[in-house]
């Protein structure tokens, strides 16, 4: 989350960090994907093209960040979203030149979470920003020229805290692409929803899901 946050609620903010630290060893529900209906790789992808772990990197250290990215694959007609996950995959391992899909986790126009590149690597982008360190999470789909759905959105979130939570991240390392680099991504429209109400509802969704512990 941006510096404009923290220095509009650094009390709350600070809070909501210390509350994280204290019940995150706690958080028996929120330490595997199965808690949120993720497809594992090996199902998406179990005839697709085989993770060459040779051009991967494991990360320095701990996973301490969260970037949120869209594929900005377009949506052709009767094309699925499991058909552009292929298609990103392919590109990045062929055309790219990646070991994998680029993201840890993508998020389908339905709500389903699809597991990417395991996270134990560094992920992959075409700008120049830290990824070692950080998830990466991306919404399938243009959002240059189309709107995110309200179950993506949702599924987003839900992921985002999950994941904060389990690898206790600060909050005010939440953040989308376009802080991080000059690029498009996440697509105007998901950059809208995020500075406009998304950042706060990703808060939000932290303290609902600490209140039950």
């Amino acid at each position: 989350m941006t510096d404009r946050y923290l220095k509009n609620n650094p009390t709350k903010n600070t809070a909501l960090w210390l509350s994280l630290l204290v019940i995150a060893t706690s958080l028996v529900a929120c330490q595997n994907n199965s808690a949120l209906g993720v497809v594992s790789n090996y199902h998406w992808n179990k005839h697709g093209l085989v993770t060459n772990n040779n051009k991967l990197n494991y990360h320095s250290r701990s996973i301490n960040k969260i970037t949120i990215h869209h594929t900005a694959t377009q949506n052709k007609i009767g094309e699925s979203d499991l058909e552009r996950l292929r298609s990103a995959r392919r590109y990045h391992m062929q055309d790219r030149g990646w070991g994998d899909i680029a993201y840890h986790y993508l998020i389908a126009s339905d709500g389903t979470i699809y597991q990417g590149r395991s996270a134990d690597f560094v992920g992959g982008s075409s700008t120049d920003y830290g990824t070692d360190n950080n998830l990466l999470i991306a919404m399938i789909g243009n959002f240059e020229v189309e709107n995110p759905s309200y179950q993506a959105l949702e599924s987003l979130k839900n992921l985002v805290a999950n994941r904060a939570l389990h690898y206790r991240i600060n909050p005010a390392n939440i953040s989308t692409h376009r802080h991080h680099a000059s690029t498009l991504c996440p697509g105007v429209r998901l950059q809208h929803w995020f500075d406009r109400v998304g950042e706060n509802e990703i808060l939000h969704k932290l303290q609902e899901k600490t209140s039950l512990f």
